[in-house]
């Protein structure tokens, strides 16, 4: 699990894992049900190219200020493989846990990426986000992951700050700050937490508060470069 507060950049973090991934040529599935397929690919492009040594800033993307032979070089290199799904909706539908296991049954990825925790169904007929039906969410996500074999990450939005967390940005939030009852919290086996630097907009601070199987906790603050028009 990805944690933060809105408008932080858990989702250019779920990405660049995701295109880490995909460099050392793993399958990768990435469900967006809050950005369209469209914006996700255009930051895929961003940050994967980066990985292969080009430069297409994700704002000259937007605008079409591109150098369009390179990045004709670069979409011809990426059409060689065919190892990364993106997926906005299941067909105008929200994600349930049973659609999410049928994804991974028909695309088969190593890791599957899921933007927004709080977008996903435990089922058609469930609407509501109480406690119990996001447990069973977690939950259910993690039973894919455990039968399937494959790493599953999801981010989940921390509560809005108070005023004296917003007089703070710097704030790591919480395990408690964690929305839908700390379900998520409670089923992830490694949970990542973000805040940001109050006075460089591109840097970030990152924590591991949980951490269920081997290695070491981070509790202590670990410094990154954030600069996610070059997709660094």
């Amino acid at each position: 699990g990805i944690i933060g507060r809105p408008n932080i950049g858990k989702s250019f973090m779920l990405q660049y894992c995701a295109c880490s991934a995909y460099s050392d040529g793993n399958r990768v599935v990435l469900l967006s049900p809050e950005m369209s397929t469209g914006e996700m690919d255009l930051r895929f492009d961003t940050m994967m190219s980066a990985f292969y040594n080009y430069k297409f800033p994700n704002d000259d993307l937007i605008m079409g200020r591109i150098d369009a032979a390179k990045y004709k070089e670069w979409l011809t290199q990426l059409s060689k493989e065919n190892r990364w799904v993106t997926m906005d909706s299941n067909h105008g539908k929200p994600f349930t846990i049973s659609v999410i296991d049928s994804i991974v049954d028909e695309f088969q990825p190593d890791l599957l990426c899921i933007d927004s925790f709080l977008a996903l169904r435990s089922s058609d007929t469930v609407i509501d986000k109480n406690w119990q039906t996001m447990l069973d969410i977690a939950h259910g996500l993690k039973a894919i992951a455990q039968n399937k074999k494959i790493v599953i990450i999801v981010t989940c939005q921390a509560k809005r700050m108070s005023m004296e967390e917003i007089e703070a940005k710097g704030n790591m939030p919480t395990l408690e700050n964690v929305y839908g009852g700390d379900s998520l919290a409670q089923a992830a086996d490694l949970l990542v937490t973000m805040s940001e630097d109050d006075k460089d907009s591109k840097i970030r601070y990152i924590a591991v508060p949980k951490r269920r199987t081997g290695g070491e906790k981070y509790t202590k603050k670990i410094k990154l470069l954030f600069d996610v028009n070059l997709g660094k």
